[in-house]
Protein backbone atom coordinates (compact mmCIF):
# COMPACT_ATOMS: atom_id res chain seq x y z
CA UNK A 1 0.00 0.00 0.00
CA UNK A 2 1.20 3.51 -1.20
CA UNK A 3 0.47 5.95 2.19
CA UNK A 4 1.41 9.26 3.39
CA UNK A 5 -0.48 11.58 6.46
CA UNK A 6 -1.94 14.73 5.42
CA UNK A 7 -4.24 17.59 6.30
CA UNK A 8 -7.47 18.17 4.12
CA UNK A 9 -8.29 21.19 3.39
CA UNK A 10 -11.77 22.48 3.21
CA UNK A 11 -13.55 23.16 0.11
CA UNK A 12 -13.94 27.21 0.50
CA UNK A 13 -10.09 27.80 0.05
CA UNK A 14 -9.95 25.00 -2.12
CA UNK A 15 -12.05 27.06 -5.17
CA UNK A 16 -9.80 29.76 -4.35
CA UNK A 17 -7.36 27.75 -5.83
CA UNK A 18 -8.90 26.35 -8.88
CA UNK A 19 -9.51 29.69 -9.79
CA UNK A 20 -5.58 30.34 -9.72
CA UNK A 21 -4.96 27.51 -11.24
CA UNK A 22 -7.18 28.95 -14.38
CA UNK A 23 -5.40 32.45 -13.79
CA UNK A 24 -1.82 30.66 -14.00
CA UNK A 25 -3.20 27.90 -16.93
CA UNK A 26 -2.33 29.07 -20.66
CA UNK A 27 -0.43 28.48 -24.07
CA UNK A 28 2.69 28.74 -22.65
CA UNK A 29 2.98 26.19 -19.66
CA UNK A 30 2.35 22.64 -19.75
CA UNK A 31 1.22 21.32 -16.52
CA UNK A 32 -0.81 18.33 -15.00
CA UNK A 33 -2.75 20.33 -12.47
CA UNK A 34 -3.56 17.89 -9.36
CA UNK A 35 -7.32 17.28 -9.27
CA UNK A 36 -9.24 19.63 -6.61
CA UNK A 37 -10.30 17.07 -4.45
CA UNK A 38 -6.43 15.55 -4.65
CA UNK A 39 -4.87 18.93 -2.92
CA UNK A 40 -3.80 18.14 1.02
CA UNK A 41 -0.90 19.02 3.05
CA UNK A 42 1.19 16.32 3.47
CA UNK A 43 2.72 16.17 6.73
CA UNK A 44 4.54 12.35 5.44
CA UNK A 45 4.70 10.66 2.79
CA UNK A 46 5.52 6.56 4.19
CA UNK A 47 5.52 5.13 0.62
CA UNK A 48 5.13 1.94 -0.07
CA UNK A 49 4.04 0.21 3.28
CA UNK A 50 2.85 -3.66 4.37
CA UNK A 51 -0.82 -3.74 5.24
CA UNK A 52 -0.10 -4.99 8.74
CA UNK A 53 1.46 -1.65 9.52
CA UNK A 54 -0.85 -0.06 9.10
CA UNK A 55 -2.18 -0.65 13.53
CA UNK A 56 1.45 1.01 14.02
CA UNK A 57 1.11 4.04 12.10
CA UNK A 58 -2.50 4.64 13.69
CA UNK A 59 -1.25 4.11 16.75
CA UNK A 60 1.36 6.74 16.29
CA UNK A 61 -1.20 9.54 14.63
CA UNK A 62 -3.74 7.92 17.54
CA UNK A 63 -0.86 9.48 20.09
CA UNK A 64 -0.18 12.75 18.28
CA UNK A 65 -4.35 13.47 18.39
CA UNK A 66 -4.35 13.14 22.15
CA UNK A 67 -1.53 15.50 22.59
CA UNK A 68 -2.40 18.31 20.05
CA UNK A 69 -5.19 20.80 19.94
CA UNK A 70 -6.71 22.06 16.81
CA UNK A 71 -4.95 25.15 15.43
CA UNK A 72 -5.46 27.58 12.73
CA UNK A 73 -3.71 27.36 8.94
CA UNK A 74 -3.50 30.35 6.70
CA UNK A 75 -3.22 29.31 3.10
CA UNK A 76 -0.52 32.07 1.43
CA UNK A 77 1.31 32.90 -1.55
CA UNK A 78 2.27 30.81 -4.44
CA UNK A 79 5.92 29.87 -5.46
CA UNK A 80 7.80 26.66 -6.87
CA UNK A 81 10.49 23.76 -6.86
CA UNK A 82 13.16 24.85 -7.51
CA UNK A 83 13.27 27.97 -8.40
CA UNK A 84 10.92 30.49 -10.67
CA UNK A 85 13.21 29.93 -13.71
CA UNK A 86 13.65 25.95 -14.06
CA UNK A 87 10.49 24.82 -11.62
CA UNK A 88 8.70 21.32 -11.57
CA UNK A 89 6.29 21.46 -9.20
CA UNK A 90 3.67 24.67 -8.42
CA UNK A 91 2.30 25.01 -4.82
CA UNK A 92 0.74 27.65 -2.27
CA UNK A 93 2.19 28.34 0.62
CA UNK A 94 1.03 27.38 4.28
CA UNK A 95 1.70 30.44 7.19
CA UNK A 96 3.87 28.43 9.60
CA UNK A 97 1.70 28.40 12.87
CA UNK A 98 2.51 31.23 15.26
CA UNK A 99 2.39 28.21 18.63
CA UNK A 100 4.23 25.86 16.55
CA UNK A 101 1.54 23.25 16.46
CA UNK A 102 2.22 22.01 12.62
CA UNK A 103 5.85 21.80 13.12
CA UNK A 104 5.09 20.21 16.56
CA UNK A 105 3.11 17.58 14.90
CA UNK A 106 5.08 17.03 12.12
CA UNK A 107 8.25 16.47 14.17
CA UNK A 108 5.88 14.13 16.43
CA UNK A 109 5.16 11.81 13.35
CA UNK A 110 8.76 11.51 12.39
CA UNK A 111 9.80 10.34 15.82
CA UNK A 112 6.66 7.85 16.35
CA UNK A 113 6.84 6.29 13.10
CA UNK A 114 10.49 5.80 13.36
CA UNK A 115 9.60 3.99 16.01
CA UNK A 116 8.04 1.66 13.73
CA UNK A 117 11.07 1.75 11.25
CA UNK A 118 9.96 4.15 8.94
CA UNK A 119 13.16 6.89 7.99
CA UNK A 120 13.02 9.88 9.56
CA UNK A 121 13.06 12.29 6.46
CA UNK A 122 16.13 14.38 5.78
CA UNK A 123 14.91 17.65 4.24
CA UNK A 124 13.76 20.39 6.17
CA UNK A 125 9.60 20.47 6.23
CA UNK A 126 8.14 23.31 3.89
CA UNK A 127 4.31 23.06 4.13
CA UNK A 128 2.83 23.96 1.15
CA UNK A 129 0.01 22.60 -0.88
CA UNK A 130 1.41 20.73 -4.64
CA UNK A 131 -1.23 22.66 -7.21
CA UNK A 132 0.82 20.64 -10.04
CA UNK A 133 3.60 19.54 -11.77
CA UNK A 134 5.39 21.21 -14.54
CA UNK A 135 6.37 19.51 -17.72
CA UNK A 136 7.54 22.28 -19.47
CA UNK A 137 7.11 26.39 -19.30
CA UNK A 138 7.39 27.97 -23.08
CA UNK A 139 7.76 31.83 -21.73
CA UNK A 140 9.83 32.07 -18.22
CA UNK A 141 9.33 35.95 -17.66
CA UNK A 142 5.83 35.39 -18.51
CA UNK A 143 5.42 32.57 -16.12
CA UNK A 144 7.48 34.47 -13.21
CA UNK A 145 5.45 37.55 -13.64
CA UNK A 146 2.24 35.91 -13.06
CA UNK A 147 3.25 34.25 -10.32
CA UNK A 148 4.98 36.83 -9.23
CA UNK A 149 1.66 38.92 -8.90
CA UNK A 150 0.31 36.20 -6.63
CA UNK A 151 3.34 35.61 -4.42
CA UNK A 152 1.25 37.28 -1.25
CA UNK A 153 -2.22 36.34 -2.30
CA UNK A 154 -4.25 35.19 0.23
CA UNK A 155 -6.36 31.93 -0.38
CA UNK A 156 -7.42 32.02 3.43
CA UNK A 157 -7.63 30.54 6.92
CA UNK A 158 -8.82 27.13 8.68
CA UNK A 159 -8.87 24.93 11.71
CA UNK A 160 -6.65 22.05 11.03
CA UNK A 161 -8.65 19.81 13.60
CA UNK A 162 -7.33 16.05 11.93
CA UNK A 163 -4.90 14.57 10.62
CA UNK A 164 -5.36 11.65 7.78
CA UNK A 165 -3.91 8.71 6.74
CA UNK A 166 -4.43 8.12 3.01
CA UNK A 167 -4.07 5.20 0.42
CA UNK A 168 -2.71 6.90 -3.10
CA UNK A 169 -3.17 4.41 -6.12
CA UNK A 170 -1.59 5.38 -9.21
CA UNK A 171 -3.72 5.22 -12.11
CA UNK A 172 -3.17 6.31 -15.56
CA UNK A 173 -5.56 9.34 -15.34
CA UNK A 174 -3.34 10.39 -12.08
CA UNK A 175 -3.22 9.43 -8.31
CA UNK A 176 -6.29 8.28 -6.50
CA UNK A 177 -6.88 9.05 -2.79
CA UNK A 178 -8.77 6.90 -0.53
CA UNK A 179 -8.74 7.77 3.27
CA UNK A 180 -8.31 5.01 5.48
CA UNK A 181 -7.71 6.64 9.00
CA UNK A 182 -8.82 9.91 10.43
CA UNK A 183 -7.86 10.99 14.05
CA UNK A 184 -9.42 14.34 15.92
CA UNK A 185 -6.92 16.57 17.32
CA UNK A 186 -8.32 16.46 20.78
CA UNK A 187 -5.38 17.12 23.29
CA UNK A 188 -5.10 19.28 26.28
Amino acid sequence: MRLFIAIEIPYKILKGLEEVKNYLSGPNLRIRWVRLENIHLTLKFLGEVDEAMVKDIDMAMERLGESHVPFELAVRGMGCFPQVKRPRIVWAGIETDVDGVLSSIHQGLETGLEDFGFIREKRAFHPHLTLGRIKAVYDTDKWSRRLGLLKDKSFGSFIADRLCLFQSILERSGAVYTKLKEVRLAGL
